[in-house]
């Protein structure tokens, strides 16, 4: 698979992507950046742009190189649909079975509503108080459905992308991203085309009780939101 040259001037996009992925990584197993006129660079955007042109370079093809293999071992496949970038399974995968690792920096609530972009967002919630960012990797593309075949679970500090049902080779990998939200800051029009599709993606609270219980049953809801509907 062909390397793209590494843009003079990379902008990093630091937000989940709305509704069905976003431009961020190209296709097949390799991740690469591309340039997205308009985007905020941030400070280590600042620091990477002032290095030499081969230290970028050596960066570049060692992030590369680092993403195939974990893509590759985490049997998942980026390609363009009519609707943007989506994931998708390269393997069958078992009911029950690990996909991927969410990973990425972490923010407080106040930092999150100051840098994620309601319109682009690639934040995702692991706490009351705190919020994971952006990887820049394959995860960062996961995309929403009302009827998902993966869920997430958080347990020690990992997140880890599951399969909640027998997956086939060539699917689209998604899971639900209200299961992950109590926020009541951010919600996004929802495009997934489900028989079941919600049309607008909101925090887990506003889910239908029988759509609550079973991803609780699946344990693929946040620790701290199942916390607080035991108690309440």
């Amino acid at each position: 698979m062909a390397i793209v040259p590494l843009p003079e001037q990379p902008k990093i996009n630091e937000n989940k992507s709305q509704n069905m992925g976003c431009a961020q990584h190209g296709t097949g197993c390799t991740v690469v950046f591309q340039s997205n006129a308009g985007e905020n660079v941030d400070n280590r955007e600042l620091c990477f742009q002032k290095q030499s042109f081969l230290d970028r370079w050596m960066w570049f093809v060692g992030r590369t190189l680092f993403e195939r293999m974990h893509m590759e071992s985490c049997r998942m496949l980026i390609r363009d649909t009519e609707k943007g970038k989506a994931v998708f399974a390269d393997a069958d995968i078992r009911k029950g079975g690990f996909i991927c690792e969410f990973t990425g920096p972490t923010y407080t609530m106040d930092e999150y509503k100051k840098l994620h972009d309601p319109s682009n967002n690639h934040f995702l919630q692991i706490d009351d108080d705190r919020f994971m960012g952006p990887s820049h990797n394959a995860d960062d593309l996961i995309n929403h459905s009302c009827d998902p075949n993966c869920g997430l679970v958080y347990r020690d500090g990992i997140v880890k992308l599951i399969a909640i049902r027998e997956i086939v080779k060539g699917e689209e990998l998604s899971f639900d991203y209200s299961t992950t939200m109590d926020e009541d800051c951010w919600e996004m029009e929802c495009l997934c085309g489900g028989h079941n599709c919600r049309k607008v993606v909101r925090d887990f609270k506003y889910l239908p009780p029988d759509v609550q219980k079973k991803y609780i049953a699946l344990g693929v809801v946040m620790p701290f939101i199942v916390k607080k509907i035991t108690v309440s």
